[in-house]
């Protein structure tokens, strides 16, 4: 492939799709302009896969002469292409059209930007590029043998770019990195107005507007146009040599680029499904990301709503938050360095991401049961949302995790067991939320559960504390046999549980009573006078078996709530106590039980 025309792509692809980073901002037009106007026609570049057209270029303002702005275009002399375009100023530069055509399997795409202008450059930094009008249009290749291929036009309008290090696209294009070479800013500013994207006979999709700011690159340990060759002569002889290159190449990537955002808002599209009476409705608020190799990624994904017709699905809120991928790049590094480049010998779980946070609310569903096509399954859910902290590698050690709200209809005449045991008690929907809350300190090699609770409206509600002892770094380890061998040296320290009714006791109750056809009060009498007798001769000797009978018997027979604490003697329960123990109840003489109703 010619490499001028890949790299010419590759910067009309990057300033036009790409989010922008972190720009030495312009002090504005140089003090004084060159009055000289330079023309230029008939620019054509071909390769393989791609060709490039500008029929005509007007240069205002440079400080250059035509011969030296001609030289830019020739590709017999790339090598220090971005040092010759450091040294071009000018006013601006309008390009009335410019056409590039892309060729992939089954296809070709014809992109034609209109009315480009490019102002104030400065030593080849561009400040600002405007483009009224961008179409693709895309058609068939009646000679290729891919088949099926969708087609795709667009229309986009009003883009904007701003801060263009022209000359950094060059050298990571073309040139090697030199040692201690850190992320700079290629594009401080990107805005677009509407996008309009039309995907054949299947459906149109809208955007009504982009913005990206601050898009960071520094040039690669082998340039761009080195390894697309490369790669290019590894699909047709695949070497050792081959494979190694691509995978130091795919983790030098991830730490050479960087955006500080990027969103894309108002989006709706109609697309349709074959065989569904109703087309594919969708709107989504906003997507916005942001991160890369100087900063953890973010992702967001608000305001969705869909139609169909088996329903509907909305969403409020989709966010991920703390995204590195260092475990990848170390991954593939490893990968590189090692004998073998075979699939088999990559863990995929030494490539998980490190993430901070994940979010999900307003979620809310209506649709068909596909087992039952005369029921409807409908849910709604608040809040799901974990935190992560406190990372030994990829695994967090510190985790809080949020169930807010989730509420189902429970849909009669259901085939579930499980569905129809708590319709039978006479309930109708569910509200369910629940809560986790783990902390681990490394020093103490404590683990807390400060909080496992569930709360299921109108039913019952749970609380769980405990602490667990000489939990050390190993223990949340990858290495299933070192985390084994780590687990057996934890020690159970206490444990705190609490069950409040909120009515699901009394629904019990009444259809026990209802069975038995006796009355729900002498139904819970003897339950009670059960619990009483039943704890003490089943624990035993066990100075709290009375306490915890009583306090079991006072909760049926007035049931609100109960409180029991366990705490290990002698610094805790280790996994030897368990393994050695012939009867369960000896375990009890290694802990004090304390247990309190109603209170």
């Amino acid at each position: 492939m010619n490499r001028f025309l890949a790299t010419t792509s590759l910067a009309v692809i990057a300033l036009f799709t790409t989010p922008s980073d972190d720009f030495r901002a312009l002090s504005g037009p140089p003090a004084v302009f060159a009055q000289q106007s330079v023309t230029l026609e008939n620019l054509v570049f071909k390769g393989e896969l791609v060709s490039f057209r500008i029929p005509r270029m007007v240069i205002e303002g440079s400080n250059a002469s035509k011969a030296d702005i001609e030289a830019l275009f020739d590709t017999k002399t790339l090598s220090g292409l971005s040092g010759r375009l450091s040294k071009i100023s000018a006013r601006s530069v309008s390009i009335p059209t410019m056409e590039i055509t892309q060729n992939i399997p089954g296809a070709e795409n014809v992109t034609v930007y209109k009315d480009t202008v490019f102002r104030d450059i400065q030593n080849g930094m561009i400040g600002e590029w405007v483009t009224p009008l961008t179409t693709t249009r895309s058609k068939s290749d009646p000679k290729s043998q891919t088949k099926d291929v969708p087609l795709v036009d667009m229309d986009m309008v009003n883009m904007v770019l701003k801060g263009i290090d022209l000359p950094l696209m060059l050298r990571f294009a073309f040139d090697k990195a030199a040692p201690g070479e850190t992320l700079k800013t290629v594009a401080a500013e990107q805005t677009v107005g509407k996008v309009t994207y039309r995907i054949g006979d299947m459906g149109n999709f809208v955007v009504q507007s982009v913005y990206a700011k601050d898009f960071k690159l520094k040039p690669l340990k082998t340039p761009m146009m080195d390894m697309i060759a490369q790669l290019e002569k590894q699909t047709q002889n695949k070497t050792r040599d081959g494979d190694k290159a691509a995978l130091e190449f795919m983790s030098d990537l991830l730490t050479s680029m960087s955006f500080t955002t990027m969103e894309m808002n108002g989006m709706s599209g109609e697309f349709k499904i074959p065989g569904e009476a109703k087309p594919f409705k969708m709107e989504i608020q906003k997507i916005a990301a942001g991160g890369g190799a100087d900063v953890p990624g973010r992702f967001t994904f608000q305001g969705l709503k869909t139609s169909m017709s088996a329903g509907t699905f909305n969403m409020g809120e989709f966010t991920m938050e703390g995204v590195t991928f260092g475990g990848l790049v170390a991954a593939l590094q490893k990968m590189a360095s090692s004998n073998s480049t075979s699939m088999a010998d990559f863990n995929p779980v030494d490539a998980i991401p490190k993430i901070d946070l994940v979010r999900l609310s307003g979620i809310d569903f209506d649709v068909a049961d596909p087992k039952n096509k005369d029921q409807r399954i409908k849910a709604k859910l608040g809040l799901f949302e974990t935190k992560m902290g406190n990372h030994v590698g990829p695994i967090p050690a510190n985790i809080g995790m949020t169930i807010d709200r989730f509420q189902m209809d429970l849909p009669k005449g259901t085939k579930d067991n499980g569905l129809n045991t708590i319709i039978a008690l006479g309930y109708s929907a569910i509200d369910v939320s629940a809560r986790y809350d783990q902390v681990w300190d490394e020093a103490t090699k404590m683990l807390k559960i400060n909080e496992l609770s569930t709360r299921s409206i109108g039913m019952f509600s749970t609380r769980y504390k405990a602490e667990i002892g000489n939990v050390s770094k190993d223990i949340f380890t990858l290495d299933k046999a070192v985390a084994a061998v780590a687990a057996l040296g934890v020690s159970a320290k206490s444990l705190d549980a609490q069950l409040t009714n909120e009515g699901l006791f009394e629904k019990l109750m009444a259809q026990q009573a209802s069975q038995q056809k006796r009355k729900p009060e002498d139904v819970r009498a003897e339950l009670a006078a059960g619990a009483t007798m039943m704890v003490p001769m089943m624990l035993g000797d066990h100075p709290a078996a009375k306490g915890l009978g009583e306090a079991l018997g006072k909760f049926v027979a007035q049931p609100k709530n109960l409180q029991i604490n366990v705490k290990a003697k002698e610094g805790g329960l280790g996994a030897a106590d368990f393994i050695a123990v012939k009867n369960p109840l000896e375990l009890l003489k290694k802990v004090d039980i304390t247990a309190v109703a109603n209170q």
